[in-house]
């Protein structure tokens, strides 16, 4: 279970079989990724929060003995109009949460 903007979602994570290998790469076309059902339950928190989001987003969680994945996919209808305003390698976003973890 994992939280949802105010509310707890039943959202089950797929555990791969030992001899699927996935490789970090920022891609997700092992094929175990298409057998992982996508949360897209989400609601937006800006410009109008709560309500449904403007555009898609679909998470994937797995897990192996070993390790824990987390694909995500942010759909944009305009990524023409995206802008890049963080241009600093491990940068943080200006928010708590966001901000990387060095050790």
């Amino acid at each position: 279970m994992f939280h949802v903007s105010g509310a707890v979602a039943n959202h089950k994570a797929l555990r791969i079989n030992p001899d699927e290998k996935i490789t970090v790469d920022g891609r997700l076309d092992e094929m175990a990724w298409d057998r992982a059902v996508p949360a897209t339950e989400f609601k937006q928190s800006e410009p109008h929060n709560g309500e449904p989001p403007t555009e898609r987003t679909e998470i994937r969680i797995m897990f192996d003995r070993d390790n824990l994945y987390i694909g995500a996919e942010f759909y944009d209808s305009d990524p023409g109009g995206m802008l890049g305003n963080q241009m600093v390698r491990d940068g943080g976003l200006g928010a708590p949460w966001a901000e990387p973890v060095r050790t």
